[in-house]
């Protein structure tokens, strides 16, 4: 379980970095993008960058070049003095000794969101049901009548409330508009129109089912504020989506009463002490977002249409796909840093043995030393100082030559099984030279100790 807890963080951490290059491409063109699509279309590519923080596309790469293998079953090495970064792992390790247990208060973070937030929600349900009313309003009951058979034909229902200043839809399977008690006999015939062809829309979209998706993967992002970031700006796009669905064929005159009653909203909310996490409000969860609705509202728009949509849909395949590289990249890095199966040794404790040592290994193996013919040596480069010869077998000779010469457009671990030595002398003159099954990538230099292969003992050290 707890190997399974410290993986998924580290996947969290890793698609952390995915959403981030994603979302920073998408917000710095975001008001462009618009420019050439619809708040509709919008609302989608909000929901795509935010599923970048969530789907681990970059993981898939990592099961077939058997990296993800090898962070499982391997001890990733820490060569400390080998750059800087190793030394800054070396170092925190050390100092920061409970770091390999940030991955449970991570967990439990979780677990905590988790339940924070079905208990609001059942309370959130509860107290609707419990506070709200049919609306007796013959004026309400066939604006509703007419509007539903426009916009959805799912089986909404139209209640009123004296608990809430705000119109909202709640609900995924069986859907509510919620019409606060004080609009009820405030607002004339047009303008209920309005107010009901806002949450109709809502109901026809399923936003509610799409707010509510949110809510729940921003559990394993919890610790990251740019995903709440997001969240807030999808929210705010399904309120500009619906508005202009709504306006759509509106006239000046229409679209500025429309956008008065967003305010008139407001003004009955005075000022706002609860917020409806589990809803979509017809003036919009955060009060700062009505000045960009109204504008939007009342801005002439010309747009490209299926090109526009084209277009925009290959900068997310994009930013995907750029974000998932850089992550891919990036997953040494921090597992050196996060994963639970790290050892640090100093430059120079393990090495890579040479065809001499690899004849007396196979002699403790129980093998026959002629077995030697099947392996040839291929000389890799670790450091600036260093050469190791790594044993290869014969049948992967040629693709690890062109492993070599191939130039790499994302770092997909080209991982070959090696044999590491670890030599230590004693004070009296001893040593213990332990062999251990190994792994290492030969693009990054990556190396994974794994089980011990056998364990020599010397009275005299003769190395």
């Amino acid at each position: 379980m707890e190997l399974i807890v410290n993986r998924i963080f580290v996947c969290v951490l890793l698609l952390s970095i995915s959403g981030f290059i994603s979302s920073s491409i998408y917000l710095i063109l975001e008001k462009n993008l618009y420019k050439l699509t619809s708040a509709k279309f919008m609302v989608f590519t909000n929901t795509v960058v935010l599923f970048s923080f969530v789907i681990p596309f970059y993981y898939l790469f990592s099961i077939m070049d058997g990296s993800e293998g090898s962070f499982i079953d391997y001890d990733l090495i820490v060569f400390e003095g080998q750059n800087e970064y190793n030394n800054v792992v070396a170092s925190a390790r050390d100092i920061f000794p409970y770091i390999d247990y940030i991955d449970n208060i991570w967990f439990i973070g979780v677990l905590v969101f988790i339940a924070m937030k079905i208990l609001m929600y059942l309370y959130t349900v509860t107290r609707i049901k419990r506070t709200s009313f049919v609306i007796q309003s013959d004026v309400w009951a066939s604006a509703f009548e007419k509007i539903m058979g426009k916009y959805t034909t799912q089986n909404v229902l139209l209640m009123g409330n004296s608990e809430t200043t705000s119109p909202f839809t709640v609900g995924i399977l069986h859907k509510y508009i919620v019409i606060p008690a004080i609009m009820i006999n405030a607002l004339d015939e047009e303008e209920i129109e309005f107010v009901l062809s806002h949450e109709c829309y809502h109901a026809s979209q399923n936003d509610v089912g799409r707010k509510v998706l949110m809510i729940v993967l921003n559990c394993l992002n919890w610790f990251n504020p740019l995903f709440y970031f997001l969240k807030d700006n999808l929210s705010a796009w399904m309120e500009i989506a619906c508005d202009e669905a709504v306006t759509e064929r509106f006239d000046g005159r229409q679209k500025r009463k429309y956008a008065a009653l967003i305010i008139k909203s407001l003004e009955l909310e005075n000022i706002r002490n609860k917020s409806h996490l589990y809803c979509v409000c017809y003036s919009g969860n955060n009060v700062k977002h009505y000045k960009r609705r109204i504008v939007e509202i009342m801005g002439e728009k010309k747009r490209n249409g299926l090109h526009g949509k084209v277009f925009v849909s290959a900068l997310a395949v994009f930013s995907l796909t750029c974000s998932n590289v850089v992550a891919k990249a990036a997953d040494i890095p921090v597992n050196m840093m996060f994963s639970n199966n790290v050892q640090v040794a100093k430059l120079g404790e393990f090495e890579e043995i040479q065809i001499d040592e690899m004849r007396t290994d196979l002699e403790f193996k129980g093998k026959n030393p002629s077995d030697l013919g099947n392996f040839v040596k291929f000389d890799v480069r670790d450091t600036e100082d260093t050469t190791y010869e790594i044993i290869y077998n014969d049948n992967i000779k040629n693709k690890v030559e062109q492993m070599q010469n191939q130039i790499e457009p994302q770092h997909v671990h080209k991982i070959v099984d090696i044999t590491l030595k670890e030599h230590k002398k004693n004070s009296d003159g001893s040593c213990k030279t332990t062999y251990y099954e190994g792994r290492k990538c030969t693009v990054c230099g990556a190396i994974w100790k794994g089980d011990v292969i056998n364990v020599v003992t010397m009275a005299k050290c003769t190395h």
